[in-house]
């Protein structure tokens, strides 16, 4: 597990803007509240998303050189390529999706909050 210490440091900021909400919603000031809401929620989901990617990638880097795992047993099994050939095999692999997976949170990035609550829900729901 990697650690995690570098949470710490953002929850100063998240708070700081949760209480900018509540104040701003107290005082009136709706729509801002509305819009730091939904940039707070955006622009945390979009990291998140990127790092349970990144930690796909890995697992599926090990399952791919490991013959307990699946994919590293249909490897050996179908195509006949031994573990180390699966692990030389599975690091431009892992580059590769590691390389998309921030590509695409920079190019999802939170540049228009609707754009992207819209992208992420229609390509979910298959619109």
């Amino acid at each position: 597990m990697p650690s995690l210490q570098w949470l710490t440091a953002l929850r100063i900021p998240i708070w700081i803007t949760v209480a900018a909400i509540v104040v701003c919603a107290l005082g009136g000031y709706l729509a801002l509240s509305r819009f730091l809401a939904q940039q707070l929620i955006v622009t945390g989901s979009i990291p998140v998303f990127v790092y349970l990617l990144l930690r796909w990638v890995d697992g599926f880097m090990q399952g791919l050189g490991d013959d307990s795992a699946g994919a590293g047993r249909w490897l050996n099994e179908r195509v006949g390529l031994e573990q180390r050939r699966r692990e030389q095999l599975a690091l431009p692999i892992g580059l590769c999706l590691k390389l998309s997976s921030c590509c695409n949170g920079v190019t999802n990035g939170p540049t228009s909050t609707t754009g992207t609550v819209s992208y992420f829900s229609g390509s979910i729901l298959g619109i």
